[in-house]
């Protein structure tokens, strides 16, 4: 019973990635800034890629984008916070784009995606 009560619980500073994974897993979803600070500045993947599906601030999965250790998960994430008509310009990065196409749902979702990658080109 002790040992419950005193168990400690996971920190986001720990040494063990799997740690800091644990410790994002029990972050308030409020808890944006430190998502934010990990998603972009924590040395493991696994632990930035934790951080990212709690995270709604698109100007931080933008910056991203061209990061290939998070960039295909930071255009997922992106796609599902904003909506086609978006005036975000992050919505346009050709990671996005093929990300839309390859998540699209119908022909013409992915059409539209594909013509929209053809424009940027």
């Amino acid at each position: 019973m002790l040992r419950a009560l005193f168990k400690r619980k996971p920190r986001l500073d720990a040494r063990e990635p799997a740690e800091r994974c644990a410790a994002v897993a029990a972050l308030d979803p409020a808890a944006q800034d430190e998502r934010e600070r990990l998603y972009l500045k924590d040395p493991d993947t696994s632990v930035r890629l934790a951080a990212l599906a709690g995270l709604t601030r698109t100007d931080a999965l933008a910056a991203t984008l061209d990061d290939p250790a998070v960039a295909a998960e930071a255009a997922k994430r992106l796609l599902a916070l904003t909506d086609e008509g978006s005036s975000d310009s992050a919505r346009r990065h050709p990671v996005v784009l093929r990300a839309a196409v390859a998540g699209a749902e119908t022909v013409d979702a992915a059409t539209s995606a594909a013509s929209r990658i053809e424009s940027a080109g």
